[in-house]
């Protein structure tokens, strides 16, 4: 294992080319208070390994943020959510570097999670986010420039922590899910197509759902999820009907469970799942057995307070690489790729 300096109380961490390359770059977003950036980019070498960071202002509290092609023009941004109730957008120029930050009003403070999908067909991406004291959805669509509209909010349950976004009735539309702190359940947002929805739906959950993954755990072509119930110490998986309904959660021992993330980590075909352990500074590993189902956990150390997590070849041998960033040790660990069938 290998760790890199990375700024302040790390939250999130995402994996992409940011300068063309062709070799996957790290983002990381930091949860700062001292004014820091709050976003930190290190460019691949070419070899996996990195260069020293390099900090932009995402503003402040960037607790989320992902790469993504905001604008179109094949180069990837930056998508920022920032706790006080922002969205900010970073473009890409395609070198590396990134223009100042556009901040676009996002429905108020408190927001927690956030998913960049396109949500009305039109080949652009857009924004939700949650916002936990209000319990609300709320949904930025993009002009097609990488501007943002102004917000849509949706109510949900109060409490609401996390939103991710997958087509879980199989009708080629994104829908969103959203996942409560406090009251066992999530809800499912149908998408009619336009960027609006459908009156919300709710399912069962564990306790205090930090994190939604979404992945197609059994292979039948259906949006599944993996809950990280950190209340609970569990991860759930919940197998998608392809109805937009779910089957009930079937949960694992997982403590000190943050984020999770789903990848073949093994290279069998079938989706394994890697979730944080913040407590114990390690991550979880659950191999899949194809069905939906998953052996027993093992833990791996990585560092001080896992909070994100991320999977992607940052060294090109083939093999799937995690990367994890550290709350409480200012770095960012990467664990090499170790996993082959059966090992």
């Amino acid at each position: 294992m290998e760790t890199y300096e990375a700024g302040d109380l790390n939250i999130s961490v995402d994996i992409g080319d940011v300068n063309a390359d062709g070799k996957p770059d790290v983002l990381v977003s930091n949860h700062n208070n001292d004014g820091e950036p709050s976003l930190n980019i290190l460019l691949n070498k070419g070899d996996g390994t990195l260069l020293p960071k390099v900090g932009y202002d995402g503003g402040l509290h960037a607790d989320q943020a992902k790469l993504a092609d905001m604008d179109g023009d094949g180069k990837l941004d930056v998508v920022a959510m920032n706790w006080g109730g922002q969205v900010s957008v970073l473009k890409g120029r395609g070198d590396g570097t990134f223009a100042p930050r556009a901040a676009y009003p996002s429905g108020g403070e408190s927001q927690t999670g956030m998913a960049v999908v396109d949500l009305n067909g039109d080949g652009r991406l857009d924004v939700a986010t949650s916002q936990y004291y209000t319990g609300y959805v709320n949904v930025l669509l993009n002009d097609g420039d990488g501007t943002l509209r102004p917000v849509v909010s949706r109510r949900t349950t109060s409490g609401v922590f996390w939103v991710a976004a997958a087509d879980v009735d199989s009708d080629g539309k994104a829908d969103l899910i959203s996942a409560t702190w406090d009251s066992r359940e999530g809800n499912v947002f149908l998408n009619r197509g336009d960027g609006e929805f459908a009156a919300p739906t709710t399912f069962g959950l564990g306790y205090n759902v930090t994190h939604l993954a979404v992945g197609d755990l059994d292979r039948d072509g259906k949006a599944d999820l993996v809950a990280s119930n950190t209340g609970d110490g569990t991860i759930g998986v919940l197998l998608g009907r392809g109805d937009g309904t779910f089957a009930p959660q079937k949960t694992y021992a997982a403590p000190g469970v943050g984020n999770a993330a789903v990848a073949d980590l093994d290279r069998d075909g079938v989706p394994d799942v890697v979730a944080t352990d913040f407590g114990d500074g390690a991550i979880s590993l659950f191999r899949g057995v194809g069905d939906g189902t998953f052996g027993a956990r093992r833990a791996i150390a990585m560092g001080a307070g896992p909070a994100g997590v991320a999977v992607g070849d940052l060294d090109g041998d083939g093999l799937a690489d995690v990367v994890t960033a550290n709350r409480n040790d200012r770095r960012i660990s990467i664990l090499r790729g170790r996993f082959r069938p059966g090992s």
